[in-house]
């Protein structure tokens, strides 16, 4: 009684004697009766087993969900086209920019050399002026 209970939860009542008969309690050497009925009758006998049409409904119910992911998908390829596009570049930009660096830092070190020698240069011609200054007043 037990198992009847629990087969109802699974079953309905009218499904029970035909799970029965082809799944559960297969009379000894009539199993493969089942596989030699008329495929519109083996549709029906496995398509019960199987519960198949808890699957198309299952199936039917869950194509919105796919399509909307498919639309979500296909949006998201068309947005990277052009991601793609604005980087496909970046490789070699980034090698570009590293010797552009380089140079700058080589650049910067000589206009910081330049400004000393300017420093010494003017300290030199003050000093320069100066003396010359001085011997034109004596």
């Amino acid at each position: 009684m037990a198992c009847r209970e629990s087969l109802r939860s699974i079953r309905s009542e009218e499904e029970l004697p035909s799970l029965f008969e082809n799944a559960i309690g297969v009379p000894q050497g009539t199993f493969t009766t089942a596989f030699l009925e008329a495929a519109r009758n083996r549709r029906i006998i496995f398509d019960n087993i199987l519960k198949v049409e808890e699957y198309k409904t299952a199936f039917d119910n869950l194509l919105p969900v796919l399509n909307a992911i498919k639309k979500t998908i296909e949006e998201m390829e068309r947005e990277i086209i052009p991601l793609q596009t604005r980087t496909e570049k970046y490789p070699e930009l980034k090698v570009e920019k590293e010797s552009l660096q380089i140079e700058i830092e080589g650049l910067k070190k000589d206009i910081d050399e330049l400004n000393q020698r300017i420093l010494a240069l003017a300290v030199k011609k003050k000093g320069s002026d100066r003396k010359k200054g001085a011997a034109g007043c004596s």
